[in-house]
């Protein structure tokens, strides 16, 4: 019985001391383990959300790069080139053709300072960072189908690629002139004697079509096929644009690149084609500094004439007869020299042909236009056939009226005016909108919106939900009014801007370089080849806003091979990139190919068998840069793509 009693006893204190708690310190001890593996896994989360934001950001620049690449891709042929121009916009003499600068670097990202050219007024916004290559030389296409707008303006609807454009309207001696120079494909060159020759007793130029012009270098005279006009209708006057390279008066001797305008009267029937001088004093002047024009160097066509320097959307009306070389703006002007870039054709245009070495070909148009801004941002949407009409942007955080910008941000000091936000235009004295949404097919206008103290209104008519959620980039068109106006399966343009300063840029090396001969000739589109006792005889050079582009060298041959069995067998058609890295560039400081890179053995070049060192050098890459601001400092994303020339000819 003693004996149970003191079992009872261990039993009862065993329970006791399993039941016992943990004490103060251990306690302590676990919350300051836990503490650290929370810190721990907090510590995570920063960097996690920067590679989540950063990686967004370069999701989202890849899919506007893309749609840049895309949209070039689907064009009738590649365009001719993307340039540089001068700080100030300012053009040659008192021609409508801007200063073109080549030693802006494809890199170059900076704001404009005090240091640089002086801008003459101009905002210095629109040459800073992404908006230093703005110029686009001949975007391509062919006159469309005639189409009738809502704005009541008939004709051909063509939407510049990279609207809005920079544009200007004036008028001189009564002849209507825009910022824009349009004009059709080049012309056959026929190099013939305008004082005579045993052949040609009376110098008469001898043209086959309209598809061909004769020049007189030696005497300064140019001839065009004859158009014939019917009296009683007044006589008219054709335009032709003539490019051409020439030598200075200056020493040393180089080379510079020009264009004028050259004016054609009409003639009676029976009259045959007449010799015109290039240089007339009026029309087509020549330079001051011309010693010489050089052969082989000029490019004409057909200038397209503007009818009128009020847009239809304006009052304005076509006024067009029956030359299909006509055109006027469709879409208005905007605030502070922009404009959508909507253009109207002669509807005679579509079916005209036209005449060249390849055979009949549709008439075609180049444009040489001035971006207008590269921060605003383009979106093409094709409308769902059926409800819901929202689209979802590419960017969120749009921009809107009274958005403060980022004063550390040189460019949003430029005009202090503009800061807060006041829409697309940079207006100081205006409020401009926000969003644009454009038909491309009529060039209409669908909708704008502006914010106005937090609200706004798309002017497609009253929406549920809101038209437009800023925050979420999402956009929303009235049901009634998409069916009314037969807006599905339609492409629509969103133009706006985002927070972030996004912007993109498209570079794009010449489609054709011409030879130079020494360093000073060398621009966006002329080359130098090494003479064959410099210390790299194997090196192409090219201007410093060619680094990194790709170039195809169409044909040379190899000097050390001059009288051997192979001194005939050229290399051809071969691809290079241009050296951009500033590490590697020689005395020259200019940016190269070296064919030494394809053939280790290749000395120099031979200009026995053609008279040049090469032949038909082509610029073919097409750089799509998309940038953004992180903090302090620019971000981009480039993707570069390789286009294949297509003949204009």
């Amino acid at each position: 019985m003693i004996r149970g009693i003191e079992t009872e006893k261990c039993l009862r204190a065993g329970r006791k001391n399993s039941a016992r708690g943990f004490s103060l310190i251990e306690i302590l001890v676990v919350l300051v383990v836990l503490l650290i593996g929370i810190l721990a896994i907090v510590r995570l989360f920063p960097p996690g959300f920067l590679i989540i934001g950063r990686t967004y950001d370069l999701t989202v620049a890849g899919s506007l790069a893309q749609q840049q690449l895309d949209a070039e891709r689907n064009m009738l042929a590649p365009m001719e080139a993307i340039v540089s121009l001068s700080p100030d916009h300012a053009y040659i003499g008192s021609s409508s053709q801007p200063v073109i600068v080549s030693d802006t670097r494809p890199d170059d990202l900076s704001d404009y300072s005090t240091g640089d050219v002086a801008l003459n007024g101009l905002d210095p916004y629109y040459s800073s960072n992404v908006n230093r290559f703005t110029r686009v030389l001949g975007e391509i296409f062919r006159i469309p189908l005639a189409a009738s707008n809502s704005g009541g303006g008939k004709g051909a609807v063509y939407t510049l690629q990279f609207g809005p454009v920079s544009n200007v309207f004036t008028t001189t001696g009564g002849t209507p002139q825009d910022s824009l120079l349009v004009r059709g494909t080049p012309l056959e060159r026929t190099e013939q004697n305008s004082v005579g020759s045993n052949n040609f007793q009376n110098g008469d130029p001898v043209l086959r079509s309209d598809a061909e012009y004769a020049i007189d270098y030696k005497n300064g005279k140019i001839a065009f096929s004859p158009r014939v006009y019917v009296n009683p209708a007044p006589a008219g006057t054709r335009k032709y644009v003539f490019e051409y390279d020439y030598y200075t008066n200056t020493t040393p001797v180089t080379i510079k690149h020009t264009a004028g305008s050259i004016a054609v009267p009409d003639v009676t029937n029976g009259q045959r084609a007449v010799w015109h001088p290039i240089f007339d004093g009026v029309n087509n002047i020549m330079p001051a500094d011309m010693a010489q024009m050089k052969y082989n160097s000029d490019d004409v066509s057909r200038q397209f004439v503007l009818m009128s320097v009020t847009p239809v959307e304006s009052g304005g009306t076509t006024n067009f007869d029956n030359d299909p070389y006509e055109y006027v703006w469709y879409s208005k002007q905007q605030s502070t020299n922009a404009n959508i870039g909507v253009l109207l054709f002669n509807p005679t245009g579509y079916d005209q042909v036209a005449l060249n070495a390849r055979g009949n070909k549709p008439l075609t148009a180049r444009v040489d236009y001035t971006i207008f801004d590269n921060h605003i941002i383009r979106d093409d949407r094709v409308v769902p056939t059926s409800v819901p009409y929202t689209f979802r942007l590419t960017l969120n955080h749009l921009t809107i009226n009274g958005d403060v910008l980022d004063n550390q941000a040189t460019y949003n000091n430029f005009v202090t005016q503009l800061n807060p936000y006041n829409g697309l235009f940079r207006d100081p004295m205006a409020l401009t909108p926000d969003l644009i949404v454009l038909n491309t097919t009529t060039g209409d206008v669908v909708g704008t919106w502006q914010n106005n103290n937090g609200s706004g209104v798309l002017s497609v008519g009253p929406q549920n939900p809101t038209p437009f959620e800023p925050g979420s980039g999402t956009v929303t068109l009235n049901k009634a009014n998409v069916e009314a106006d037969r807006l599905e399966g339609t492409n629509l343009r969103y133009l706006y801007r985002a927070s972030k300063d996004w912007g993109m840029q498209l570079q794009k090396a010449a489609a054709h370089y011409l030879p130079g001969t020494q360093v000073a000739d060398i621009d966006f589109r002329h080359y130098l080849v090494a003479p064959s006792g410099s210390a790299f005889p194997t090196r192409i050079y090219f201007a410093p806003c060619d680094g990194g582009k790709s170039v195809v060298l169409g044909q040379y041959y190899d000097l050390s091979l001059t009288g051997s069995s192979s001194a005939n067998n050229p290399i051809s058609n071969e691809v290079y990139q241009i050296v951009n890295d500033p590490g590697l560039l020689d005395s020259y400081n200019l940016p190269y190919v070296d064919t030494r890179s394809k053939h280790p053995s290749f000395t120099g070049f031979s200009a026995t068998q053609t008279g040049l060192p090469v032949l038909n050098v082509q610029g073919v890459s097409l750089k799509s840069r998309v940038v953004w601001r992180a903090g302090s400092r620019w971000r981009k994303l480039d993707t570069d793509t390789i286009l294949a020339a297509t003949p204009l000819k």
